[in-house]
């Protein structure tokens, strides 16, 4: 959970650094930022894949600093009007499909090589979380 929990917030530290303007950019950074982590980093990928999501939404409440940092993703990422439960719902659902992606084209190679699936994956994403 910690490795999850520190690529999360960095993710989103990184994010707020940028001061992008559009919700839509701010997650596209995010999940970029994500992928690129798991690029240069595919024996992390392997060692948390199947709990790089769950673990993190299941203990939110018990740790300040992950109640943080879904705080400050819900800011750059969420419209003003998503309430909390819909919005960990959504953001739950998208690091999970963007932690299964990352696995399959990363560690496989499959179906394709990550760089040609990004482009389908942030409409997807996009499409989620609003």
């Amino acid at each position: 959970m910690n490795k999850s929990f520190s690529i999360f917030s960095d993710a989103a530290l990184a994010t707020l650094s940028k001061g992008l303007d559009n919700k839509n950019d701010n997650l596209i950074f995010v999940i970029n930022y994500i992928i690129d982590y798991f690029t240069e980093n595919p024996m992390i990928l392997k060692i948390i894949y199947k709990n790089f999501s769950w673990k993190l939404f299941k203990n939110s409440g018990e740790y300040e600093e992950i109640k943080i940092m879904l705080l400050q993703l819900k800011q750059i990422i969420a419209k003003d009007k998503t309430d909390d439960e819909n919005f960990e719902k959504n953001l739950f659902m998208i690091f999970a499909l963007t932690g299964s992606v990352c696995y399959y084209s990363l560690i496989f190679n499959e179906p394709e090589p990550i760089d040609s699936i990004k482009p389908t994956l942030f409409k997807m994403l996009s499409k989620m979380i609003y």
